[in-house]
């Protein structure tokens, strides 16, 4: 069966196994804990038409960005407090992302940090466009975080703008597959001092996903340690 249950945590996990073209084609991934059966059946089918796409080089095995948006605005905005505002700002970007595949989510959020302007044709302020090129960026994660739509991360290369979220300052900086491994390698490092840190001390410690819906987080933790059911 392609969806299993782990025994040990619960959770739902794929399992890709198959022979394509006379090429054997395999993946395995854990699905989010508070997913239940038809929402795991459907990562099931969206996933193994990707990879069957993937494997035999059939169009549309590259998905648009306007996929990501709309699987974010049905999805991910509805939970967000500043949904409404995702919406509209997403909404006011539609002609720099329509049409273009996810993979280059870079090129568009380049293009548009130079040519975005106001109705009047003056540019948009640095805060408003870092805003818009969030959220575009924040829908194309969550789409192939969740749903595996496109081949990688499609905000892990680029032109971003890097916050500080307790100054507000910002440092733009080209990504590369280097400098994202490294930054992988640091964040992992970092986490794991974090983690020893807190149990030397007995203290509890639990990681979450910036991405996912913070309440639903706790309440899973909640669950997995007894205090409810």
């Amino acid at each position: 069966m392609p969806i299993e249950r782990d025994k040990a945590s619960g959770s739902f996990v794929f399992v890709f196994d198959r022979r394509i073209g006379g090429q054997r084609v395999r993946a395995r991934k854990r699905l989010p804990r508070a997913w239940n059966q038809a929402q795991a059946d459907a990562f099931e089918r969206h996933e193994s038409a990707r990879l069957y796409a993937i494997a035999t080089r059939t169009p549309g095995a590259h998905h648009l960005i306007d996929d990501a948006v709309t699987l974010y605005l049905k999805e991910r905005v509805p939970h967000l407090k500043a949904g409404l505002n995702a919406a509209r700002e997403l909404a006011l970007m539609l002609p720099y992302y329509q049409g273009r595949p996810i993979d280059a989510l870079a090129d568009v959020c380049a293009a548009y940090r130079l040519k975005a302007t106001r109705d009047d044709g003056t540019p948009l302020a640095a805060a408003t466009v870092r805003n818009r090129i969030r959220y575009l960026t924040a829908a194309c994660r969550y789409a192939w975080k969740v749903h595996g739509i496109g081949d990688a991360d499609p905000g892990a290369r680029g032109d971003v703008l890097l916050v500080d979220t307790e100054t507000g300052d910002g440092r733009e900086v080209t990504l590369t597959p280097a400098l994202v491994a490294r930054f992988r390698d640091a964040h992992s490092h970092w986490r794991h001092e974090v983690e020893g840190f807190c149990k030397a001390r007995r203290v509890a410690y639990a990681q979450a996903d910036v991405e996912g819906a913070l309440e639903e987080q706790v309440l899973n933790l909640f669950r997995r340690s007894g205090l409810v059911e």
